[in-house]
């Protein structure tokens, strides 16, 4: 079978408008996954090397990965790769995606107050939801990945988890989640998004689209 780089040389030698379509479908159809993305970044970086080296920021994103695995499986999840300070994951159900990146908040929120300031983890998150490719079940492509990760990377502040309006049709009105519509500009793109509040209360939660 062709993988899919033989796929990819044959659309670009392909002169034919026909036979380029033709291959861009064979590729879809065999590669294509629709499903929610989630891609996480860690806050401080810079400031955390550059203060205590980055032996100290390896070692925070080792705890980072270690609490974020289980939660994306404890989701129904995928976890797709670990990059650099980063995490990429894949959900088929999309309110699962959205419970675990509140789980993941909660969690290393939680764990602050038995942390030294030096080494609480601070994250952003960000998802959409759409159709990608994934050839393998280390890497994915597509418009919902490159816009979780310009949500996720670009966008949010250190504890925010912001979705894409694609995201927020595929909430169920009962879900219990407290939304605020916000706008970025970036890249050339306009991105409306809704900021999940999940510091609320559980009780107290209700999906308020109105922003």
């Amino acid at each position: 079978m062709a993988t899919l780089n033989d796929q990819l040389d044959a659309y670009r030698r392909a002169q034919d408008a026909a036979e380029r379509t033709r291959l861009r479908d064979d590729i879809w159809g065999q590669y294509g996954v629709e499903g929610a993305v989630l891609v996480l970044d860690m806050s401080g970086f810079a400031r955390l090397t550059q203060k205590h080296g980055v032996v100290h920021y390896l070692s925070m994103v080792r705890t980072m990965q270690l609490t974020v695995e289980p939660i994306v499986q404890d989701h129904g999840g995928q976890l797709v790769k670990f990059e650099a300070d980063d995490c990429f994951a894949t959900f088929q159900d999309t309110v699962n995606a959205v419970l675990a990146a509140i789980a993941m908040q909660r969690s290393f929120a939680n764990s602050h107050a038995e942390q030294p300031p030096n080494q609480r983890i601070q994250v952003s998150i960000g998802i959409d939801t759409g159709n990608y490719l994934m050839p393998e079940s280390n890497d994915f492509f597509g418009n919902p990945v490159n816009l979780a990760s310009k949500l996720g990377e670009d966008v949010a502040v250190a504890g925010e988890i912001l979705l894409t309006s694609a995201v927020l049709k595929q909430l169920p009105k009962t879900d219990p989640f407290l939304l605020t519509a916000v706008q970025y500009s970036i890249s050339g793109l306009v991105i409306d998004a809704w900021r999940v509040n999940w510091q609320v209360d559980d009780e107290n939660r209700s999906l308020d689209k109105t922003g």
